[in-house]
């Protein structure tokens, strides 16, 4: 069943201008609640006062602080409205929180609203005329240019009815809270209640949430259920997108959780440390800003101190806009096209915001040109460019259609759309259940593959074959299986690879030891021949040929030998002639068949060695299948 979209009303506007006076007029309800607020006659926190028009439209006012001690307050309180009441008082006129206000409103996307003149009663028509021109020229080229500007007085009530009707037309094209949508709400605030343990308040941005349903805990990923639901104080079952509501978490201790996190469905965000996004810098501003600079970010009621980087420039001057990646000190777990707030560090001043296009694990480099292009065409939500650049950009592994959505936020449907066109087109791969990989991507790692196999072959040219698991570290650190096996199963079938068991080599390729290499290699074999059943290590055969070979180069090349089976190496690192094994195997076998088993003890008599030499050969030839070990004896494996 669809239901009506609840409309959140942001009422906005420097301090001491009225604006808790008018929703007091409006709905009866004073929002200052605390006594701090009382005593000091300004609002320290967002208030919230629900409302149903005359036409029966659900809404909720959100009265925030004016003063200027309280801005993040004011930003986490505007940033969940969908129209806005800006509040000037007609004596005093456009403040600086005024014009703050009007940007906050501005980067959460609002899409439309009224403008009150407050204390009407207190100017006369000359000066109401003049501060109607002052508030046009102020909303001039923003979301209120044209939209009504209303004298109102909360002595007298004038201008209440006409306040009221103007919310009404500006509800009808406003998009308002989707039930419909998956559960999502930011905290905004959080107690606890004797008796309940931890209750969390916030507007819930989307959805609808019932008592014993699962939510997850963002960023910290915590699971729990829901105990207890209000709605603006009154006991409910569920509640839906719009109003304000409480909700008990009585699994969750308060030390746990803090305002700025996010209670959603399970599995439905990604927390990050790094958030994409495109920022546009106020025009106001006196300086150009710097690439790298240390910012305070909003989104939601979450905020976190940032690096601010630049993705194509260093420098932006004041009114243009760039493609940014936010660094940030805390986890952030906001959606694609959510609205964010940039403010100086100290003292607190909005400088620009935006929208966030992607949020991601990898610090942007400039490298990643196809990392700005999926975010250019985030931007102007072209579904098809985004989804071929960020299969272009995700370079290690194929993307399900439930990994696009959760990336980008577009429909499902559109999502299989697009890439059913694509597929048809060739531009990607459809690796099935395991999700679509980009055509130009794979293209461009098996061409890497070839490089790679050259380039090991050309380094070590006694390698005969080089591991797969080394080709795929040093093609993508993480390349999935499914992209990985098949580049290696096409470029076989086209003869360009020799794949044998878990090795990989150029057709062609054979190893060749150079002239002084080749007399080590002999020297080594000979020494092998007669040193009779005792396994050697690299150190004796140094040590026998007075030292004059290089160590490391003897180790490579008795490595070599034993890829070319003219050495078997065992698993204490030492190495002994295959031809000897194969005698050592026979005496084995004849002991066991006479004697029915063969001790540590036996080999000893029969090779002539002791423990130390005996061990890993026994254990040798447990591995290779040939014995098998039953307690403290070994018996020949059935075959």
């Amino acid at each position: 069943m669809t239901m009506a979209k609840f409309v959140i009303v942001g009422i906005a506007g420097h301090v001491d201008h009225g604006k808790t006076s008018l929703v007091r007029c409006l709905t009866g309800v004073d929002t200052d609640r605390l006594r701090e607020e009382k005593e000091r006659g300004i609002s320290i926190e967002s208030g919230i006062a629900p409302y149903v028009l005359p036409s029966g439209r659900k809404i909720a006012f959100v009265d925030v602080p004016g003063h200027k001690n309280f801005f993040k307050n004011t930003i986490r309180g505007l940033t969940v409205t969908d129209i806005a009441v800006l509040v000037i008082a007609a004596d005093d006129g456009v403040m600086p929180q005024t014009k703050e206000h009007l940007e906050i409103l501005k980067f959460a996307g609002c899409e439309g609203g009224v403008v009150v003149l407050s204390k009407a009663d207190l100017v006369d028509r000359e000066i109401l005329e003049m501060a109607v021109e002052e508030v046009r020229e102020l909303v001039r080229g923003s979301f209120l240019e044209g939209r009504p500007v209303i004298p109102f007085s909360a002595v007298d009530g004038q201008g209440k009815e006409a306040v009221l009707n103007a919310l009404e037309e500006e509800c009808k094209d406003a998009c308002g809270k989707d039930p419909n949508a998956p559960f999502r709400m930011y905290i905004d605030q959080l107690r606890g209640i004797k008796g309940y343990g931890t209750v969390v308040s916030g507007t819930i941005l989307s959805g609808k949430i019932g008592t014993e349903d699962m939510i997850e805990i963002y960023p910290t990923g915590r699971k729990t259920k829901v105990r207890y639901l209000q709605v603006h104080h009154q006991k409910v079952d569920m509640a839906y997108a719009g109003p304000r509501v409480g909700i008990n978490l009585p699994n969750v201790k308060l030390n746990e959780i803090k305002r700025g996190m996010v209670l959603a469905d399970t599995g439905m965000l990604r927390a990050s440390y790094l958030i994409n996004g495109c920022f546009h810098y106020l025009s106001d501003q006196k300086r150009p800003l710097k690439n790298r600079t240390r910012v305070r970010f909003y989104t939601g009621t979450a905020a976190s101190n940032a690096l601010m980087v630049f993705m194509e420039q260093d420098v932006l001057k004041p009114g243009q806009q760039a493609m940014v990646q936010f660094r940030l000190l805390d986890k952030a777990a906001p959606l694609p096209r959510d609205r964010y707030v940039v403010c100086t560090m100290n003292p607190q001043t909005i400088i620009g915001g935006g929208m966030v296009l992607d949020i991601t694990d990898r610090k942007f480099r400039r490298a990643h040109s196809d990392t700005i292009r999926f975010l250019e065409a985030m931007d102007r939500q072209d579904i098809a460019s985004a989804i071929e650049n960020l299969l272009a950009d995700t370079i290690d592994r194929p993307l399900q259609v439930k990994d696009i959505v959760g990336r980008t936020r577009f429909p499902e449907d559109e999502v299989k759309k697009v890439l059913k066109g694509m597929a048809g087109k060739k531009l990607l791969i459809d690796f099935g259940g395991d999700g679509y990989f980009s055509l130009m991507r794979y293209s461009e790692l098996k061409e890497m593959m070839l490089q790679v196999l050259e380039k090991t072959h050309q380094a070590n040219p006694l390698k005969s074959y080089i591991s797969k698991k080394e080709i795929r570290e040093r093609l993508a650190q993480g390349l999935h299986p499914c992209v990985f096996d098949e580049i290696l199963k096409e470029l076989q079938l086209k003869g360009k690879i020799v794949v044998e068991s878990e090795s990989v080599r150029l057709p062609g390729f054979v190893p060749r030891p150079s002239s002084e290499q080749q007399q080590i290699i002999e020297d080594m074999l000979n020494f092998a021949d007669h040193t009779g059943y005792a396994p050697f290590s690299v150190d004796r055969f140094w040590q026998a040929y007075k030292r004059i070979y290089d160590r490391e180069e003897i180790r490579k090349l008795a490595l070599f030998l034993c890829s070319q089976n003219q050495l078997t190496r065992l698993n204490n690192g030492r190495f002994i002639s295959p031809k000897k094994m194969d005698k050592i195997k026979e005496k084995i076998r004849k002991h066991i068949v006479e004697k029915g088993s063969l001790t540590l003890h036996d080999s000893k008599e029969i090779l002539g060695f002791g423990r130390t030499g005996g061990v890993p050969v026994l254990e040798h030839l447990d591995t290779i299948g040939f014995t098998m070990r039953t307690g403290d004896v070994r018996v020949l494996k059935k075959r």
